[in-house]
């Protein structure tokens, strides 16, 4: 994440509580320290890692108590937080508002965290960021393995900066900044979007089937209304196509090779939370047509997906002969390209010696008997074993 704000000494409030009983209190699956009779005074910030910035959240005991009890629902409390990053010479602090975060991931003992910035005060130029556990992603490597894919095929991604996560002076591990998909993340991009939809609750549907309710696999994020007409067109549309007619019914409203690269990518990469799930859908003013943005690729690589991808439309690109062609060439040259076994398994090695002493001292990894340099080396294993799969697939059904 690039960083063009000056150097701040700002230097932030911690819990004073010496003297003080610390006691470990569990609600439900989330584990919080409570202290009794503690003070705010100023103090020196927690321990920094090499190489990466620190994050230091702090809340009151009734504050912390609230997030804890409130950990499915979309309760805001008021927080200070510290960025600190020595290597940068970097360190700023806000008064910010976070919540609970995660469709499926709040039942793990990790949680993910939203956090809002004053609108006279961003974080570097952003109004709300992502704190994510990546409860599910052993490696904390895989959605800086499967962007990476995805940037060089073409797509936005967003930015994601690993950070060392404190609460309250306890060290909570190792965390992933991450910039949401929104109307301003276009903005930055310089791509002007007239709509914006997500996808949601593993309910996306690509068709329109009997009793499906479209508001009810999509969210509409831009503009704040109830206009589902779009969307709904482009649905209507894949159900009542042929695979001969596909490309022509869908080029007014829709970018299919745009989407033939998104379902080659995430083939490529193994990410199999992507059919109905983690993505979004917005109409580029450029071009006039809905286009794909993908989000929150974790699973990459963590299991063994077929190299055609189980949606309806990817069954209309598979029945027509060119469509299919074009759909595993691509999958080809992304193997060559960006997917690159070698390629990968050198930005791992890269990012290992970063990260791996905050992994390492991460209490959820230790009490799992994880180290990273394990477990990158498993995920090296997978990602050249799925493409060595999937490269000898494609050129078997690329034969006349």
């Amino acid at each position: 994440m690039k960083h063009f704000l000056k150097q701040d000494r700002l230097f932030p409030w911690s819990f004073n509580c010496a003297g003080n009983m610390k006691q470990l209190v569990v609600f439900s699956s989330l584990a919080v320290l409570v202290w009794s009779g503690c003070s705010l005074s100023d103090g020196d910030p927690a321990p920094a890692f090499r190489g990466l910035a620190t994050l230091r959240l702090t809340l009151t005991p009734e504050e912390l108590q609230t997030l804890t009890v409130n950990r499915n629902l979309n309760v805001f409390v008021a927080a200070d937080l510290v960025y600190d990053y020595p290597d940068r010479d970097v360190r700023r602090r806000w008064a910010i508002e976070m919540r609970n975060a995660g469709q499926f991931s709040r039942r793990f003992f990790k949680k993910n965290f939203h956090l809002q910035f004053p609108p006279e005060d961003r974080f570097f130029g952003k109004r709300i960021l992502n704190l994510s556990a990546q409860p599910t992603d052993d490696t904390k490597l895989r959605s800086l393995v499967g962007y990476t894919v995805l940037q060089s095929a073409g797509f936005h991604v967003p930015e994601l900066e690993p950070v060392a996560l404190y609460l309250n002076d306890e060290y909570q591990g190792l965390y992933y900044l991450i910039e949401p998909i929104d109307k301003e993340f276009f903005d930055r991009r310089g791509v002007p979007v007239s709509a914006l939809f997500e996808a949601k609750l593993l309910e996306a549907q690509w068709e329109y089937t009997e009793g499906f309710n479209i508001r009810l696999g999509y969210n509409k994020l831009y503009p704040d209304d109830d206009n589902f007409s779009e969307l709904e067109r482009l649905l209507r549309t894949i159900t009542e196509a042929t695979p001969a007619n596909l490309e022509v019914q869908l080029a007014p409203i829709f970018d299919l090779s745009s989407y033939i690269t998104y379902q080659a990518s995430m083939v490529v990469i193994q990410n199999f939370d992507s059919w109905t799930n983690n993505f979004h859908l917005y109409h580029d003013d450029r071009t006039g047509t809905l286009r794909l943005q993908p989000w929150d690729v974790d699973h990459a690589y963590d299991t063994e997906l077929d190299i055609y991808a189980p949606t309806v439309l990817n069954d209309l690109i598979v029945e027509n002969p060119l469509l299919r062609r074009r759909y595993l060439l691509k999958v080809l040259e992304l193997l060559d390209g960006p997917a690159d076994p070698a390629g990968l398994q050198s930005l791992i090695r890269s990012r290992v010696p970063v990260l791996a002493e905050a992994y390492n001292r991460d209490p959820y990894h230790q009490a799992a008997g994880w180290t990273m340099e394990d477990r990158s080396r498993i995920l090296e294993g997978q990602i050249t074993a799925a493409s060595q799969r999937l490269r000898a697939e494609a050129v078997r059904l690329l034969q006349p």
